[in-house]
C-alpha cells in the first residue's frame, strides 16, 4: 500500500483535543484540562475516522468525562486548569534547611570545601528571617542534614526563632524533621513533640531487606522501637494514629531491585509490620532507566494495594500525588512533579553556610563542585533579587511540560513534571531529553500502573485509590496562621 492511499485521521469536530496511550487492553485519552477516559481499539478507530454521533454510546461516555466540546463547561475547565497550577501565585512554600553535615555519609566524590559542619545560630536566624519573607501564606521548614539529631542545639534555636518570628508574620507554619530517627534521645523527642514537629524518617531501603546479619537486625529493632516511642507519644496526645505517624522516605539501593517484584512486596510487608501508614520510595540518582527498578516499585504498589483491599496497609506518597491530580484535579502539594517546576518559586534549599539554592537537588550539586543553582546568600541577598534571578526564569521556561516536545504529546502531561535540576545533573541540560530520562520513565511507569488499576472497573480497588488520593489534613502540626 502506498502512503497516499492511507487515510489521514480526521478528529471529530466535537472531540476535545486529546493525547492517547495504550494502557492494558484499552486506550487512555486525556485532555489538556486533565480529564480522561478509556476507549476500545474499535472506538479509537471510529474517532480517527471522525465518527462521533450525538447520543451514541461513545458520545455519552466521552461527554460524561468532559471530552465533548458542546458538553464542556469551558469556564469550569479553565478554572480547573489554573487550580492545578495555583502554586505559581504564592511563592516558595517549602524550605529545606541543612543544619549539619554531620551524621550522614558524604558522596565519595565530594571535594574539600570551606562549608562548616554545623549551621551557626546566627545563620539559622537569617535563614528563618529570609524564608518568612516568602509571599506564600503557608510555609514548611524542613530541617535536614546529615543527621539533624547530631546538631540539636541549632535545631532548637532555629525552631524557637521561627515560632517567635512567625507571631508577626502569621503564616501557616509547619516544622518537619528529616531524620534517621533511630536512637533519638528522650530530651530531643520531648522537644520535637512539644514543638509539634512532623517526623519524616529518611532511610536506605536496605534496612528492610531480609537478612543482613546481626548488625542490620539490630538497626531494624532500634528503628522499630523509636517509631513505637513516637506513636505512643501521639496516642498520649489523643491524636488519630491514621493521620499522625512517622512518615518514611526510602531510597532504594542498587541491590533492591535485583530481586524485582519479590523485594518490592517484602519491603511493604516490613513497613506494614512497623505500623507505617505512609511511605515514599525513590531510586538513587543516576539510575539507568533500562534497569528493573520499575518492577520493584510497581510490586510495592501492588502489595500496598492488596493490603489496602484487606483493610489496612501503607500508601505510597508518589502514587498519592499523581492520584490527587488524576482523581481530584488538585495542584500537587509536593514540589517534585510540578509544571512549571517548583525551583525557587515553590521551594528553596539552604546549606549550612547560608547559601541559597533553587532546590535540594540543586544544592546537592555543590558536592560535585557545581554551584550552577546557587541564587544567593541569606546574609546579603534580598528576596526580590532572588525571585527575579535569571536562573529562576530559565528554570521556569525549561520546565513547562507543554513546551517540551515529547511531553506535549504525552497523555500524562496534565499530571506530571520533571525537575530541571535533575535533568541538568543527569543529562547536562535543564530541558532534558525525556526519552532518555529516568524520571520520565518512572513517572510514566507509575501512571501506567495507576491508570491500569483505575481501568479495571473494580469498585474496591477504586475505593482504595481514592483513599490514597485524599490529602492528610493534620492540623496539629500546623502552627496558627493568626498573627498575635
Amino acid at each position: 500500500m502506498r502512503l497516499r492511499e492511507l487515510g489521514r485521521p480526521v478528529a471529530p469536530a466535537e472531540l476535545v483535543p486529546v493525547n492517547q496511550r495504550r494502557v492494558g487492553e484499552e486506550i487512555l485519552l486525556t485532555s489538556p484540562f486533565g480529564d480522561w477516559a478509556f476507549v476500545t481499539e474499535a472506538e479509537l478507530g471510529a474517532l480517527r475516522q471522525g465518527a462521533l454521533e450525538r447520543g451514541s454510546e461513545l458520545w455519552n461516555k466521552l461527554a460524561t468525562r468532559r471530552l465533548v466540546r458542546s458538553e464542556l463547561d469551558l469556564a469550569e475547565a479553565v478554572a480547573g486548569f489554573w487550580r492545578r497550577r495555583r502554586f505559581v501565585e504564592h511563592g516558595p512554600s517549602h524550605h529545606l534547611v541543612v543544619v549539619t553535615r554531620r551524621g550522614g555519609a558524604p558522596a565519595a566524590s565530594e571535594p574539600a570545601r570551606e562549608t562548616p559542619a554545623d549551621m551557626t545560630a546566627s545563620t539559622a536566624e537569617q535563614v528563618v528571617d529570609f524564608a518568612l519573607r516568602s509571599t506564600s501564606p503557608e510555609l514548611t521548614l524542613a530541617l535536614a542534614g546529615g543527621e539533624p539529631l547530631a546538631a540539636m542545639p541549632v535545631v532548637r534555636h532555629l525552631v524557637d526563632h521561627a515560632l517567635e518570628k512567625n507571631r508577626a508574620y502569621g503564616k501557616a507554619l509547619e516544622l518537619v524533621l528529616l531524620t534517621g530517627l533511630a536512637g533519638i534521645a528522650d530530651a530531643d523527642l520531648d522537644f520535637v513533640v512539644a514543638r509539634r514537629m512532623r517526623i519524616v524518617a529518611r532511610l536506605d531501603a536496605t534496612l528492610f531487606a531480609p537478612g543482613g546479619g546481626a548488625e542490620r537486625e539490630a538497626a531494624r529493632t532500634l528503628f522499630a522501637r523509636d517509631v513505637a516511642r513516637v506513636h505512643e507519644r501521639y496516642r498520649g496526645l489523643g491524636l488519630d494514629p491514621a493521620l499522625y505517624h512517622v512518615e518514611v522516605e526510602l531510597v532504594a539501593p542498587p541491590t533492591a531491585w535485583v530481586a524485582g517484584a519479590a523485594s518490592g512486596a517484602a519491603l511493604v510487608d516490613a513497613l506494614a509490620a512497623l505500623g507505617c501508614r505512609s511511605f515514599a520510595l525513590a531510586p538513587p540518582e543516576g539510575l539507568d532507566p533500562r534497569g528493573g527498578y520499575l518492577d520493584f516499585h510497581r510490586a510495592a504498589l501492588e502489595r500496598a494495594l492488596g493490603l489496602g483491599l484487606a483493610g489496612s496497609g501503607p500508601r505510597e506518597r508518589h502514587a498519592a500525588l499523581f492520584l490527587r491530580q488524576i482523581l481530584l484535579g488538585e495542584a500537587p502539594s509536593e514540589v517534585a512533579i510540578r509544571s512549571p517546576a517548583a525551583s525557587a518559586v515553590g521551594t528553596l534549599a539552604y546549606d549550612c553556610d547560608g547559601r541559597i539554592y533553587t532546590s535540594d537537588t540543586g544544592r546537592r550539586l555543590r558536592d560535585r563542585g557545581d554551584d550552577f543553582f546557587q541564587l544567593g546568600d541569606v546574609a546579603v541577598t534580598r528576596y526580590r533579587e532572588l525571585m527575579t534571578h535569571e536562573t529562576v526564569r530559565a528554570l521556569l521556561f525549561a520546565s513547562i511540560r507543554e513546551a517540551q516536545p515529547d511531553c506535549a504529546a504525552c497523555p500524562y502531561a496534565p499530571y506530571c513534571g520533571v525537575e530541571p535540576e535533575q535533568s541538568y545533573a543527569l543529562q547536562g541540560s535543564i530541558f532534558g531529553r525525556m526519552r532518555e530520562s529516568f524520571a520520565c520513565a518512572l513517572h510514566k511507569g507509575l501512571q501506567d500502573w495507576l491508570f491500569a488499576a483505575l481501568g479495571r472497573g473494580d469498585a474496591a480497588v477504586r475505593a482504595v485509590l481514592e483513599a490514597w488520593s485524599k490529602p492528610e489534613v493534620r492540623a496539629h502540626f500546623v502552627h496558627s496562621s493568626v498573627a498575635s
